[in-house]
């Protein structure tokens, strides 16, 4: 329900609270299918190279729920 925080609180309560979303999920936001294509895209040299291949193979191998959930 909240979507804002005091500056005083925890920053790590959001993160734990979007952590014990995702394991409650049915299945694996990042699909075992899709694994290969980001593995590669994460080996590129430079940082431009990774981010775009990760953004294709995002865009091309995940299935439409997963990427509105990335989103």
């Amino acid at each position: 329900g909240r979507t804002e925080f005091a500056p005083g609180e925890d920053a790590h309560i959001v993160g734990d609270c979007v952590k014990h979303v995702l394991r409650e999920l049915p299945s694996s936001p990042v699909p075992a299918s899709c694994c290969t294509a980001l593995l590669e895209a994460f080996r590129l040299e430079t940082k431009e190279a990774r981010i775009n291949a990760m953004h294709s193979a995002i865009s091309e191998t995940f299935p439409e729920p997963n990427r509105r959930l990335l989103q």
